[in-house]
């Protein structure tokens, strides 16, 4: 092979590095966008839960006056649980350690309380959840604003009827 003098040069160019660090970024985050998107549920669940335990808290003042301790426990709980929600929506590693705590304290709740918690901390410890966790990933997270996980049809029906399930049976409370 002679040297060709016209041939471009083969070395990378920093734009070239740029993109090859872009490129590696989004095949990361496309590799973990469904696992990160089942670790933001989890956050979700805690929300619903958290807010429940707040609306369990204010019926307690409304309904009676000597219930001051399971008050404050209904309440300090609820807000943690939104804290702790918000949390892993950030995807903040801190959040592993009160998910680890609830989780644990979830499997003894047999039989959907174990299936539910056993997978909450297999989505939070396993390699992909570690993965997002990481301080890396944030950085990648900032670096593919574009990579979107895309909820099927299908989730969003049975999110619906699960909604109009649960406004119905408060509804249905409130009437009888």
């Amino acid at each position: 092979m002679q040297n060709n003098p016209y041939r471009p040069p083969t070395s990378a160019l920093i734009g070239d590095q740029l993109d090859d660090d872009r490129n590696d970024a989004e095949r990361i985050r496309t590799d973990h966008i469904k696992h990160e998107a089942a670790v933001r549920s989890i956050g979700t669940l805690y929300w619903i839960g958290g807010v429940g335990n707040i609306l369990v808290g204010l019926g307690m003042m409304l309904g009676s006056s000597g219930a001051t301790a399971g008050l404050a426990i209904a309440l300090g709980i609820g807000t943690l649980c939104i804290l702790i929600g918000s949390g892993i929506r950030k995807l903040r590693r801190w959040t592993r350690i009160p998910v680890t705590i609830f989780g644990v304290l979830g499997l003894l709740m047999i039989p959907v309380g174990t299936f539910i918690n056993a997978y909450v901390l297999y989505l939070i410890y396993c390699e992909k959840g570690k993965t997002v966790f990481a301080p890396e990933y944030q950085e990648i997270m900032r670096a593919t604003p574009h990579v979107k996980h895309k909820t099927s049809k299908i989730v969003w029906v049975f999110l619906i009827l699960l909604v109009g399930v649960f406004v119905f049976a408060i509804i249905g409370s409130m009437v009888l």
